[in-house]
């Protein structure tokens, strides 16, 4: 199972709000994982996707 799947069953596997505990040890294990897609994007990659968008 890949993590793309992991993270969909996670989110079926309870329906009831979180406590605030679970909502802390579950944030604690995100920032552990790798960003998808390369990361974060620059300013100027943002500002390109925007005027792309726009048709500019």
């Amino acid at each position: 199972m890949d993590e793309q799947e992991q993270q969909s069953e996670m989110v079926g596997e309870s329906m009831s709000s979180p406590t605030a505990e679970e909502r802390r040890a579950r944030n604690a294990e995100l920032a552990t994982w790798e960003p998808i897609g390369g990361g974060l994007l620059t300013v100027e990659e943002i500002v390109q996707a925007v005027r792309e968008a726009r048709g500019e």
